[in-house]
């Protein structure tokens, strides 16, 4: 009788023992990595749309008044503004701008012909805002647009006070700047 007990004992624990490695956690598996950790890399500038606007007009709106003040024909008004968004995006994409963010949360924002920016980097609690912190200028604030493994759209939306026209009387300049980076070469 207790060699009839001892059997089906035996087959359960065979049985336990060779079910059981299936019900444990996959160690293979990896955890899918969090938002900061794939942005880590060097980011390089590829595209960017610049829409400006003065006192909440739009730049050609502005310029056109300004036309009409000063006797300015429309040829000149386009001009103007060509110069203008044509100036602001080659000035940024045309120094080749590359981002390195570091898994420390330290950036370095390099720009052909000019010192190299370094400071501290981090996402807002949503992950929806990408803030950079140099040392000595204040915050830029980005949104996150879209991220894809080798894309990142950014915006950065910035308002300042200015004088366009009238000396010490300030407009307010709102620079509203798309821009599309690509990751360089990698995951780094």
């Amino acid at each position: 009788m207790r060699r009839l007990f001892r059997v089906p004992c035996l087959i359960s624990l065979i049985t336990s023992l060779l079910l059981c490695p299936a019900c444990q956690p996959d160690d293979a598996a990896e955890a899918i990595p969090t938002l900061q950790e794939q942005l880590v890399g060097t980011w390089e500038l590829g595209s960017l749309d610049a829409e400006l606007s003065v006192d909440g007009e739009h730049l050609t709106v502005y310029l056109a008044q300004m036309a009409e003040t000063y006797g300015l024909s429309a040829e000149e008004v386009a001009l103007a503004l060509l110069l203008i968004q044509g100036q602001t995006i080659q000035q940024l994409i045309g120094n080749e701008p590359s981002l390195t963010l570091l898994a420390d949360q330290h950036f370095e924002l390099l720009s052909r012909g000019e010192a190299p920016v370094a400071g501290r980097w981090q996402l807002s609690d949503d992950e929806q805002q990408l803030h950079l912190l140099p040392p000595s200028d204040s915050t830029l604030i980005f949104s996150i647009q879209a991220f894809q493994e080798d894309a990142l759209t950014l915006l950065l939306d910035e308002t300042f006070a200015t004088n366009l026209s009238l000396p010490g009387v300030p407009e307010f300049l709102r620079a509203r700047l798309t821009m599309d980076w690509e990751r360089a070469g990698g995951n780094e």
